[in-house]
């Protein structure tokens, strides 16, 4: 019995006046070995569950608290993207002419450099006039449309993101729509913006194309009803009306709205003529 790791006072003897036979205690050595098997199987599975445990859980190598602005931005975009069904449409632009009119401008003005993005407010502002059901946002069940057109950069920061607003950019030239551009962005950098310039917007316009990113689907600044997306020039071949094909600088623009305000329809009647503005840019000027 001791050789089995048997113990005798706890076995219970089945032979005459219940003394204990050969046949209980094999019947106890073999109950004994499935206890230290059932044991050693509990022993590996914790083992292979910690060592598991280590593998799947990375080493932390800083941990940075959500504050100010990072925190509002985070507030911010949860509650658009859980409030707002967003869908989003794709253009590509033929810009060729676009181009030809930057580098146009930029030669006859003088210390006025105007950019692609100052070309895209424009378009953009005179688009959202003829489609103001995008210039809009929802409140308590109504669409409230609003008559100024007041655009938001979206502008990078050290800490975070935020959207400098060019007021009432429909009624101003592109060289007002640059100095006003250049400046806000030069105070984001310099951490000099006031509330009143990052208050307002109506329509936001974000551009990823300085990194050379070709398309993206943004979320919605909320509680506008949509936002642009502007992505990277890249130069492909285009079979033009004659079959010819030539290459040319091509611009893709991403159009994020709000599913409750409008339809995919509108959406893409607003980005059918925003193309036709910036192919045929001349009524920029």
């Amino acid at each position: 019995a001791r050789q089995m790791k048997v113990d005798l006072s706890k076995v219970t003897g089945t032979g005459p006046g219940g003394r204990i036979v050969k046949a209980d205690v094999l019947k106890a050595a073999k109950e004994v070995k499935m206890k230290e098997a059932e044991t050693k199987e509990k022993e590996k599975i914790e083992i292979e569950r910690e060592i598991i445990k280590k593998r799947i859980t990375p080493e932390i190598l800083e941990t940075i608290p959500l504050k100010g602005i990072r925190k509002t931005i985070a507030e911010r975009m949860y509650k658009s993207i859980s409030e707002i069904p967003h869908f989003t449409l794709y253009v590509e632009i033929n810009i060729s002419n676009l181009k030809s009119l930057k580098d146009k401008l930029n030669k006859e003005t003088k210390g006025k450099k105007i950019s692609y993005t100052d070309l895209i407010v424009k378009a953009t502002a005179l688009s959202l006039e003829k489609y103001p059901i995008l210039n809009s946002t929802l409140k308590d069940d109504k669409v409230i449309i609003f008559k100024d057109i007041n655009v938001g950069l979206a502008t990078s920061m050290e800490d975070g993101l935020i959207v400098p607003v060019i007021f009432n950019a429909n009624k101003l030239s592109l060289e007002e729509i640059a100095d006003k551009r250049v400046d806000l962005v030069n105070r984001a950098g310099e951490n000099k913006l006031e509330l009143d310039d990052v208050s307002g917007s109506t329509f936001t316009i974000t551009n990823l194309g300085m990194f050379e990113i070709d398309y993206f689907s943004p979320i919605i600044n909320f509680p506008e009803a949509g936002i642009l997306s502007v992505g990277a020039i890249t130069k492909k071949p285009i079979v033009d009306k004659e079959g010819k094909i030539t290459v040319e600088p091509m611009m893709k623009l991403g159009l994020t709205l709000d599913h409750r305000v409008l339809d995919g329809v509108t959406g893409a009647k607003f980005l059918q003529y925003l193309r036709k503005i910036l192919q045929e840019p001349n009524k920029l000027v």
